[in-house]
């Protein structure tokens, strides 16, 4: 069975979630020093009700003994108190600071500036928090909180009317990655109209967070000398074809779709999207046509996410149908995205990159497709059913006439994480020596003065059957 723990880190290192946290202190303490850092409400949240305020220390955005023991002082004014915090804990210059309104009605989140400094918790600070969450750095969540603010007019005429909406949206939403995921479609939704409908979007941001996971194809027991259908004597019991879906419900459940997003049959020859039942998730097919926008071995740059400015390098040594007068002006993948979402591919205009996880979701281990001997020793392998989704599939003739060397169907996933010197980039392959291996690299970055080794990789774009 395919297991994602919340209590592991994820596949991109993106998200951060609290498991389990205690009122024990933390074993980040120096006993000769403390540390001291401050808060405020805004004037639109002071007046709500009573709030419980502290310094998120063990990352539960709860307010726990050892954290509500740091309070110190509250110095009241006319807006809004100041509360004050101190700790022998260094994670308080770093934490989140919460204020926790009608006990758990609604938290409030901004982090700490540091040592001796002071911060406006407020409805913009917690939705930036959310971005934070969902694995932006503070610049990028800034600056796309920010944005959203400017769009909106949120602090000219339609303030009023757009905290009403937040505020009911934080309500109903007390998951910070529900949360994240409300916040980024911000951008394309109109939270200043008085019809806002916030259950709405709570309601597809749970959607899309509980999607199921599909099994690992495995069907076939070890019988301690080779692979048989039946579950083998006591010696060999817990295996992982005795479990799952592979053995209640017949396994992975793939639907074709034409260009209108209508379900045919499954051995339709020409088809444009597969939909996986599974997780309501739906894959773009491309097409073999070299000329096409859509070919399948076309190459692009990655601007989106945290890596949101590719370096010339970059650009330059993608591939694919762009220039004056054709559907890409580029290859950046954000000009692919809006193409795609302008020609309502599938009958759906809300395509995006797929997260690392949904790439890994997708792989069925029991098929290991013999592809290409390198002669180093290196068996390549196909882990999809080439059936449906024939654009990932190389042959070795196709793998030996593409000017690039990679083997493996690497593509472009959402998944990104702050690097030292660069943004890093997880991926899985689907065909590889090593099915199931996840693929880590590094970007350029736009100021770098050199680029010796671009990041450039095929795109292969997925929406959501929300009707569903």
């Amino acid at each position: 069975m395919k297991i994602l723990s919340t209590c592991l880190v994820s596949l991109t290192s993106l998200v951060f979630i609290a498991c389990g946290s205690g009122d024990g202190g933390s074993n980040n303490s120096n006993t000769d020093l403390s540390y001291t850092t401050s808060m405020s409400l805004s004037e639109n949240i002071s007046n709500l009700g009573n709030y419980t305020v502290c310094p998120d220390l063990n990352g539960s955005y709860t307010c726990e003994k050892n954290e509500l023991d740091t309070l110190k002082t509250s110095t009241s004014r006319a807006v809004s108190d100041i509360y004050t915090f101190v700790s022998k804990d260094t994670k308080l210059q770093n934490s989140n600071l919460l204020a926790v309104l009608n006990d758990g009605e609604i938290t409030f989140v901004a982090k700490s500036k540091g040592e001796n400094k002071k911060v406006e918790v407020s409805i913009k600070s917690t939705l930036k928090a959310s971005l934070v969450h969902s694995g932006l750095s503070d610049a990028k969540a800034e600056e796309k909180i920010n944005k959203i603010y400017k769009d909106l007019k949120v602090d000219t005429l339609n303030a009023n009317v757009f905290n009403k909406n937040i505020l009911t949206t934080l309500k109903e939403t007390k998951d910070f990655s529900i949360l994240a995921t409300v916040s980024s479609s911000m951008l394309n939704e109109d939270f200043t109209k008085e019809e806002f409908n916030a259950s709405s979007i709570v309601s597809n941001a749970k959607t899309t967070k509980s999607k199921s996971l599909n099994d690992t194809g495995v069907k076939l027991f070890f019988d301690g000398t080779t692979m048989v259908e039946e579950e083998p004597a006591a010696s060999f019991k817990g295996q992982d074809a005795a479990f799952g879906f592979d053995k209640t419900d017949g396994g992975f459940k793939f639907k074709k779709l034409d260009s209108k997003g209508l379900i045919l049959s499954n051995d339709a020859e020409e088809y444009s999207c597969v939909l996986d039942e599974r997780t309501n998730i739906i894959w773009e097919i491309k097409e073999d046509e070299k000329t096409s926008p859509r070919y399948k071995f076309s190459t692009f740059t990655a601007d989106v996410g945290i890596h949101s400015d590719p370096h010339d390098a970059e650009l330059a040594a993608t591939s694919c149908n762009q220039g004056e007068g054709k559907d890409l002006s580029d290859c950046r993948s954000s000009t692919y995205i809006k193409y795609i979402n302008k020609i309502s591919y599938c009958g759906k205009s809300d395509w995006r990159l797929p997260t690392a996880q949904e790439q890994f979701n997708l792989i069925d281990f029991s098929r290991k497709e013999f592809i290409l001997d390198t002669g180093d020793d290196s068996k390549y392998y196909y882990g999809l059913d080439k059936n449906l989704f024939k654009d990932m599939y190389k042959t070795s003739d196709e793998i030996n006439d593409l000017s690039n060397d990679m083997y493996e169907m690497l593509y472009w996933s959402s998944s990104f994480y702050n690097q030292d010197y660069a943004v890093g980039h997880v991926t899985v392959p689907f065909i590889s020596s090593t099915i199931g291996t996840i693929y880590s690299s590094s970007t350029c970055q736009k100021n770098d003065e050199d680029c010796d080794y671009p990041t450039f990789l095929h795109l292969k774009l997925v929406t959501e059957n929300k009707g569903q």
